[in-house]
């Protein structure tokens, strides 16, 4: 008698612990498809400084691009992400022709309206951001990228000065 009433209470216990597995298991499956694919948070732009080149993949630090959380542009809350191109990315570079002295005019407490500045537009280069040249970029995703450190450019348009 004994022994039928602990096959019971040991099949139990066993009951219970795969139904708390299987909930454990659909809580983790859960939280992972929330952040991976349904965050209510959309970004598809990112913006900062490059700061390395290296093959294919650009590092850089800055910020996601998203109109609704200006608090994201606060440099506070800036980090490092990896940034992959293929040979599908476009690169479009502007270029900004700015006084050789433009750097003594700020000091002097010269406004010097960037609007002001002669800007072109054309097709840029990875070449380019590795020049070390560069003032900052913004790469385009075609996807979601809130929550990745990694990410693939659609395209990526940056600063370019040159002095005159």
């Amino acid at each position: 008698m004994l022994g039928l009433i602990w096959d019971i209470l040991n099949i139990q216990m066993k009951q219970r612990i795969l139904i708390i597995v299987i909930l454990l298991a659909v809580i983790a499956i859960g939280v992972f498809a929330y952040y991976r694919h349904g965050s209510s948070v959309k970004a598809y732009q990112f913006t900062g400084s490059v700061e390395k080149v290296g093959g294919n993949t650009i590092a850089m630090h800055g910020n996601y691009n998203i109109p609704e959380k200006p608090e994201l542009k606060n440099q506070t809350k800036a980090f490092d992400a990896k940034v992959k191109v293929n040979e599908d990315t476009k690169f479009v570079r502007i270029t900004i022709h700015r006084p050789k002295n433009m750097a003594e005019m700020i000091k002097a407490g010269k406004f010097v309206d960037p609007e002001k500045l002669k800007q072109e537009v054309g097709v840029g280069s990875l070449a380019d951001l590795s020049s070390g040249n560069v003032e900052g970029a913004t790469v385009e995703s075609e996807s979601n990228i809130y929550y990745r450190r990694t990410f693939t450019a659609q395209s990526i348009t940056y600063y370019y000065p040159v002095e005159y």
